[in-house]
């Protein structure tokens, strides 16, 4: 965090950090450098325990246990009505008038995908949040808008339901809204070279495949040449969420260990981190590219001019063992999870001459 995005959160939060005590108190300042500091040496960004944070700030690790908790508490609650506004049906068309012009797939309400969490066992949980992947996580499952900023999010669920992506969006919060219609999706409209109306959907790997809402690749090996352009265009797409996760894991190392805390603490430290994700790219929207410190130029991944994808610093940040920590969920099978007067197949044939009609100029060479 750059010393002017500190001064600006600070300005935001300081009223709600400060103590009056008869005592001489821990300042505002110092609470949020503790939590999560301008120079990466705070718990958030660092990731080091209280013991170590203790001998860097002069501070007792209970302190800093409970400092951490309102401090990420505060953040979260100060931040959350303007980096996850209501789900309007105008913020859908500003996410998908983005999809469109940045990676050339329309009506694309957001990128979906879901992480394991890793946490130190809770007390008197036993094996209540032990997953099949041998460790103790919370679920986190998130939409990506284009720009790598989270549009909604669902944190929480036990990481022990042996269930896979798709099971575990239609059991959250996440897919209860979809089926319910509680997202104020805008109706199915017209697109540049389609017969009829093409519907707004989510975009998906594999593992969300049957879910209607969410378009997901065609299955199977040695497709038509038309089936491997569709999946290689949704594939470009998809991969905002996984940058997504990428760089909010390598900016806020806590992520990359097992989080030890209570499950109340641990669900706080990972909506603070997902709130101050988005703070900044938000806070990087009005300057120059040249100017960007939280995501710079190269530090996502990329496609130059001429197809090629080139994969971002992040990756050379989070090394492949301190990555796997925060690890994709089962992929598994799935019932459908709402109604739709299209069918999966329709939508997918829709997109495909979308796709077919609208061609990037190097797609039929990645073939």
């Amino acid at each position: 965090m750059t010393p002017a995005a500190f001064d600006r959160l600070f300005a935001l939060v300081s009223p709600h950090l400060q103590k009056f005590s008869k005592r001489e108190c821990i300042g505002p300042g110092e609470r949020l450098a503790i939590t999560l500091s301008n120079n990466s040496a705070g718990y958030l960004a660092s990731g080091d325990s209280h013991v170590s944070l203790m001998y860097l700030f002069r501070v007792s690790t209970q302190c800093i246990g409970k400092i951490v908790f309102e401090t990420t508490t505060i953040i979260w609650r100060e931040l959350k009505k303007t980096v996850f506004p209501a789900l309007t049906t105008d913020l859908w068309l500003k996410v998908a008038s983005e999809f469109e012009t940045m990676w050339n797939i329309p009506h694309c309400m957001g990128a979906i995908d879901g992480k394991h969490v890793a946490v130190q066992a809770f007390p008197h949980c036993g094996s209540r949040f032990y997953c099949y992947k041998g460790f103790h996580s919370l679920i986190l499952m998130a939409v990506a808008d284009a720009k790598l900023r989270f549009v909604d999010i669902d944190f929480g669920g036990s990481g022990r339901r042996r269930r896979g992506d798709a099971n575990v969006f239609n059991h959250g919060a996440l897919g209860k809204k979809l089926k319910a219609n509680k997202i104020s999706a805008p109706p199915p409209g017209p697109a540049n070279g389609v017969t009829g109306d093409l519907p707004y959907v989510f975009i998906g790997d594999a593992a969300f495949q049957g879910i209607e809402g969410i378009l997901t690749p065609f299955p199977g090996r040695f497709l038509p040449k038309e089936e491997n352009l569709f999946n290689y265009r949704l594939s470009r797409a998809r991969r905002v969420v996984e940058n997504a996760f990428g760089v909010l894991c390598a900016r806020y190392r806590i992520l990359r260990t097992s989080i030890i805390a209570s499950q109340t603490l641990a669900k706080s430290i990972v909506t603070c981190c997902l709130s101050l994700h988005n703070f900044h790219l938000m806070d990087e929207d009005s300057i120059p590219p040249r100017s960007w410190k939280y995501k710079p130029c190269g530090y996502d991944d990329y496609v130059r001019d001429d197809g090629t994808y080139v994969f971002g610093r992040w990756r050379q940040e989070c090394r492949k063992m301190e990555f796997t920590i925060f690890r994709n969920l089962k992929r598994q099978a799935s019932r459908k999870c709402t109604s739709s007067h299209f069918s999966s197949n329709e939508v997918m044939e829709k997109f495909l001459e979308y796709f077919v009609r609208n061609p990037v100029p190097w797609q039929w060479r990645k073939m």
